[in-house]
């Protein structure tokens, strides 16, 4: 048997979905091909970026003289950009 994968239960692995962990291998064990279409690679890996980009760019947001942050939310005030 032939399984595509999208987007929604390569993303459920990732965040290790016991569910999702389980089916995979037993697909695997029972010798089915799984399949990730290029269109998925190209979300996941685009998602994947954007991640570390965001990390990346809070991080250098947090380095700032004058940011405050707020929950989720940073303020910058007085601050030299």
């Amino acid at each position: 048997m032939i399984y595509v994968l999208d987007t929604n239960v390569i993303i459920h692995y990732l965040k290790e979905n016991e569910n999702v962990k389980l089916n995979l291998r037993q697909a695997v064990t029972n010798g089915c091909e799984l399949i990730v279409p290029r269109a998925v690679d190209y979300e996941i890996c685009r998602g994947l970026e954007l991640l570390a980009a965001t990390a990346c760019i809070a991080t250098r947001l947090r380095a700032m003289p004058g940011f405050q942050g707020r929950n989720s939310v940073g303020v910058l005030r007085n601050a030299r950009l």
